[in-house]
Parts: structure tokens; sequence; C-alpha cells
């Protein structure tokens, strides 16, 4: 296929430059502290090993001790579902410790603005999960009946004091950052391994990109394939297409382009392509035109096909 074969002419291997990935991007790290209600019961846990003639040591018992607490689990879901969700959409894996990898122009640009918002939301649904608090806790002496353990619940204020909203950021490091004292030799061996360490980094956050976007034209290519079935007017039968799978391939297309730290011409050329196959284009034009479906299934399919196999 004429379109595979021009993006593959293009994988050709990146450079690699520390110090302009340096001034181009920063390390973040989103920190959510929380209040952790799953407690463990070893007295539970015992009756259902001696009821069941087992070990004690083979079997462990949890309860939430705010089950029934809608405001609690309101909170605790939005955060693994919003903020933390879209703060790893919007930036790329860097080392660990929960560090990310953002360039400068989209953290001004994108995820400051949206993260304040996100403070906000979290700060709300905070001080309205602590007003229910100490009625929830009393509460919950029905909901658990005999597992009921008041020592479990500690003071609003330090239920308050778990939770925490921290943002951090930092800069890329560069070999000649802390090598500048030592000796030549020295000098020579802990760059070469600063930048081995370096661009093994860097290919696995470009890698974290190439492989959302297989993921994700993965999901799309077979909602636009046809079934091998017709419906009872003999019209020909399609999978079901989701806005929100769609609406995913739109924004890895400025994904490919902000976080395209070593000019791959690969990515640059499958970026363009992808645009190209999505432009004006949303569900309901596609559903409503089957001819449409069958060429956006062909050229999306086409894309896939042409993408990078990856092991890092």
């Amino acid at each position: 296929m004429e379109q595979v074969s021009n993006i593959q002419q293009l994988a050709v291997a990146p450079t690699i430059d520390p110090q302009s990935i340096a001034s181009s991007a920063v390390k973040i790290k989103l920190s959510i502290g929380e209040f952790r209600t799953n407690k463990k019961d070893k007295q539970v846990a015992a009756q259902a090993a001696r009821a069941n003639g087992a070990k004690v040591s083979a079997l462990t018992a949890k309860k939430d001790i705010l089950a029934d607490c809608i405001e609690y689990h309101n909170l605790k879901n939005w955060i693994a579902a919003v903020p933390r969700k879209d703060f790893a959409a919007a930036t790329m894996p860097w080392e660990d410790g929960g560090w990310r990898l953002v360039t400068t122009l989209r953290l001004l640009n994108n995820l400051l603005p949206m993260l304040g918002d996100y403070e906000n939301e979290y700060n709300n649904l905070l001080r309205i999960f602590l007003e229910s608090y100490d009625f929830a806790v009393s509460e919950h002496l029905s909901t658990l009946g005999g597992m009921y353990d008041r020592t479990l619940y500690p003071s609003k204020e330090v239920v308050r004091s778990k939770y925490r909203w921290e943002v951090t950021t930092a800069p890329i490091p560069q070999a000649s950052h802390y090598v500048l004292d030592l000796e030549s030799e020295a000098q020579d061996a802990l760059k070469q391994q600063f930048q081995q360490h370096f661009d093994h980094t860097i290919q696995a956050a470009v890698s974290d990109v190439w492989n959302r976007l297989r993921d994700n034209l993965t999901v799309l290519v077979r909602q636009l394939a046809p079934k091998d079935e017709i419906d009872a007017q003999g019209n020909q039968k399609y999978g079901r297409m989701h806005s929100s799978v769609f609406d995913t391939a739109k924004d890895l297309i400025n994904l490919m382009r902000d976080f395209n730290l070593t000019n791959d011409t690969q990515m640059v050329a499958v970026a363009d392509q992808l645009e190209s196959a999505l432009y004006g284009m949303n569900t309901e034009i596609i559903k409503n035109s089957e001819n449409l479906r069958v060429q956006k299934h062909t050229e999306l399919q086409g894309i896939l096909a042409g993408l990078p196999s990856l092991d890092v």
C-alpha cells in the first residue's frame, strides 16, 4: 500500500539531544492525597476461617468503613476518573516516582489551566465530603453492624490532613549539571552513562505515544469495519462507533506534534496522515454514509499498518 510505504520510508532513527529537550520540556508530577477507607478485619477473617475449617492465616477480610457515604465515593471516583486520567493523557512517562514529561508550551497553554480548574473542583468535592463526614460515621453503625469499629474513624481534622493536591515541576537534568567538578575521565564516563539513560527514557516516552495511537486506531478500525451479517432489510451491519474513541484519535494528532521531541519525521508524517483522514469528520457524519465509512476504514487501516514496531 502506497500510504504505508511512504510512512515507513521516513522511519529514520531520530537524534536525541538532551540539551534541546531540556530547553523545551519539564518534568511534572501530580500528587493527590486521599483518605483510605478499606480496612482489614482480622476478627471477621478468623470467624470465616473457623466456619469453613480453614487456617486463619489463609484468609483476609476487608471492609469499607464508608461504604454508603456517597460524598466520599463521589470524590474518590472523580479523582481516579478525571484529574489522574487526564493528567496521564496530557503527559508522557518519565522515569519512576510518578514523574511525567510535558513540553513547556503544552504546560503553560493547556496543562496548568486544566489542573487549576481541577484543583477547584477537588476542593469543592472535598468540602462537601467533610461536611457529611460526622453524620456518615454515625450512620455506618447500621451499615456495618457487628463489623462497626468506631476507633477506625479519625477526627474530621485528621481526615482533612490526608487530602492534598500538589503539582511539582522540575527541569530535565543534563549530564554537565553534575559532572563539572569531576576529573576528565570520570566526566566522560558519567556523560556516556547519562546519555544512555536519557536515550532510553526519551525512547520510552516516544513509544508511549506510538502505543497510545496503535491502541486507539485498533479499536477505531474495528468499529468502522463491516460485520459478517446483514439486518432484516438486507443492509450491511457495522460495528458500533463511540465518539470517545474518535475524539481520542483527534487528540492524538496534537499529542504527536507536541511530544515529537526528537523531530521524528515518521511521527510528523503519521500526524499529517491522521489529520487528513479525520479532518471535518465526526461519528455522526460517518455513520450516515456507508461509502464514507468504508473509505475511512481503509485510510485508518493503512495508517495503523504503517506504524512502527516498538520493543522498548
